[in-house]
């Protein structure tokens, strides 16, 4: 692996631990928000939504602990634990709450008490701001991180484009090298069948018309490599080709077979014992089709492959 891809794997492995690192401290940061003022007025609201079921009762403030997170001396998230006292009914309570976190202790607060459950307690009370400082520093902060993690998708996101487009050129680049390296091996066989196969009278370019002109009413789809074999072959014995091109043996035998099960996107270029050969449009590979078996793969590569193998098996 190069050391362009090392630093590559590097860079983004440090995006995905930086975005990790912020998204915590993004959450530590809402719930410090929520702490700060959010368990208050939840718990306010949910006691004006029944405060049909609750009472209102004195309540003294005997003891605050802090019960949050602190880290160097910040508190990460302040959670301020309030041990109330109140009496009802002649009966002495005692209960945790966290939504007087702003009240100090020994303070005399008013409490919410459900009517059944005496020890059921929410705050009574709308919750006040008391210091924005905090608030704004909190908000401020949160923005921030929710930026530098945006910023921080974005750089990630660009990163992903460059590599897919780089990806992508490599892989055009690589397809262009085994197409070249194709047409090489393509042109070499060509020279090879050149110098062993000539026909004897040319094609002229209006038979060669016509031909093209039969196969496409034939909605027949022909291969350029098939073709140029076509072209340059003098031998009826190597594929179904013959002087005559008023009615082509391969255009026959292909309509013949299709009627068998041939499909559509093939045609028959050779028939042999019990068996044909055919090519399939766009394809370089030769296949043989036969009734009992339908299409099957050969051990050529491409028609010129085939050719070449029966050029010892035939009288030229």
């Amino acid at each position: 692996m190069g050391c362009g891809m090392l630093r590559q794997i590097d860079f983004r492995d440090k995006c995905c631990d930086f975005a990790i690192i912020i998204t915590f401290f993004v959450i530590i940061m809402i719930v410090r928000i929520f702490a700060d003022g959010g368990i208050q007025q939840m718990e306010y609201l949910f006691y004006k939504l029944n405060q049909n079921q609750y009472q209102i009762v004195s309540a003294q403030i005997v003891q605050q602990e802090d019960v949050g997170s602190e880290v160097l001396g910040w508190s990460i998230i302040p959670i301020i634990e309030t041990k109330v006292k109140y009496k009802l009914e002649d009966t002495e309570y005692s209960r945790i709450m966290y939504s007087y976190a702003e009240m100090k202790e020994f303070r005399i607060i008013s409490i919410a008490v459900k009517m059944d459950d005496h020890t059921h307690t929410l705050r009574c009370t709308p919750w006040k701001i008391q210091n924005w400082k905090d608030i704004i520093v909190n908000w401020g902060i949160l923005v921030l991180l929710l930026i530098a993690l945006i910023n921080n998708e974005r750089v990630m996101n660009l990163f992903r484009r460059r590599q897919k487009k780089k990806t992508e050129q490599i892989l055009v680049t690589e397809q262009r090298q085994k197409d070249q390296l194709k047409d090489l091996e393509d042109q070499i066989k060509k020279e090879k069948l050149l110098a062993q196969l000539k026909r004897k009278k040319e094609i002229n370019e209006e038979t060669l018309g016509k031909v093209k002109i039969m196969m496409s009413e034939n909605n027949i789809h022909w291969n350029e490599d098939w073709f140029w074999c076509f072209r340059i072959l003098h031998s009826s014995q190597i594929m179904f080709l013959c002087e005559n091109m008023e009615n082509p043996a391969f255009i026959t035998k292909t309509l013949e077979m299709r009627k068998k099960g041939l499909p559509d996107d093939y045609y028959i270029i050779d028939q042999k014992n019990g068996y044909y050969l055919c090519c399939r449009y766009k394809y370089k590979r030769i296949f043989s089709f036969s009734m009992n078996l339908g299409i099957t793969n050969t051990i050529y590569e491409d028609i010129y492959d085939y050719i070449l193998a029966q050029i010892d098996s035939v009288k030229l």
